[in-house]
């Protein structure tokens, strides 16, 4: 199977397009680190065009909670528009699926846990906001033009080679650089983390779903307080020194339940966190 990948060059694009190759899928990359934009419409067109794969996962956009906060036009433009973008594309050169990669940020807060498919939808910042718009986009696409669709909800996703930004190489930068671990906000807040190996092989299971439009969540089912992680990385560099701050809010949670992938796909999590984190460091 020939597989198109935007967003190739990023965390889980590199991770997505080495195991792919490994399974034996011929891969095809389009990134903005290659020239290639999804903003662009027509270059989109004229790749799909040239290599006519069967399928595209979508990955590229703005993966930044913080940043898409002060520049609200700019995610909404990248993460909205540019999957219109690969939408309008696929169809015009009759791809036959798309995996898009949408986020459990789109739950949102206050939501009974684990958050199932069909929770409501609640987000609470522009980048949530800007991936449910997307949902939302291949949903109507798939309604309107037989494109078939698969969304995954990815919940908080870590591994080699994630960027500064994210909790746990912040984590583990502190640990590295300063001796010690600083916890910004509440220390309960409670988070889902998904390893990326355990990620890509959702994605690849993905790629034969025969479903019209499906949504699924990609987690572990199990939280993990802030506090906690801290913790996890603390021993891994022989007990690091913490230091949480005194905050009185209330602890934001959210986790979800991977029992849909498992049941329709075979999907289920493979990597625990302290695997997955020694993983990241060694």
């Amino acid at each position: 199977m020939k597989v198109f990948v935007t967003g190739n060059s990023g965390f889980i694009g590199k991770h997505l397009c080495r195991h792919l190759t490994n399974c034996g899928f011929e891969v095809i990359g389009f990134d903005r680190k290659q020239g290639r934009d999804v903003l662009k419409p027509e270059a989109m067109w004229k790749a799909l065009k040239h290599y006519r794969p069967s399928t595209v996962v979508h990955l590229a956009g703005n993966s930044s909670v913080g940043w898409s906060k002060g520049n609200v036009g700019e995610d909404l433009l990248i993460n909205g528009l540019g999957t219109i973008n690969v939408l309008k594309a696929s169809v015009l050169c009759e791809v036959k699926r798309l995996v898009f990669a949408s986020s459990a940020q789109v739950y949102g807060g206050n939501c009974v846990l684990p958050v199932l498919e069909s929770s409501l939808e609640n987000p609470e910042t522009p980048y949530a906001i800007s991936k449910l718009t997307a949902e939302q986009y291949c949903k109507w696409f798939s309604k309107q033009f037989g494109l078939k669709v698969v969304v995954l909800r990815l919940f908080n996703v870590y591994g080699s080679g994630q960027h500064h930004g994210f909790v746990i190489p912040d984590f583990i930068a502190m640990a590295k650089q300063k001796g010690l671990i600083e916890i910004k906000g509440n220390c309960e807040d409670a988070r889902d983390f998904v390893h990326v190996s355990d990620v890509v092989e959702a994605i690849r299971l993905a790629l034969s779903s025969d479903k019209e439009f499906v949504v699924y969540n990609v987690c572990t089912g199990k939280p993990t307080t802030i506090k906690d992680l801290a913790h996890e990385i603390s021993c891994l560099f022989g007990n690091t020194p913490m230091d949480a701050e005194n905050t009185k809010t209330n602890p934001f949670m959210l986790y979800g339940s991977f029992e849909k992938i498992r049941r329709e796909l075979g999907w289920i999590p493979k990597v625990n966190l302290r695997k997955g984190l020694k993983e990241v460091l060694f």
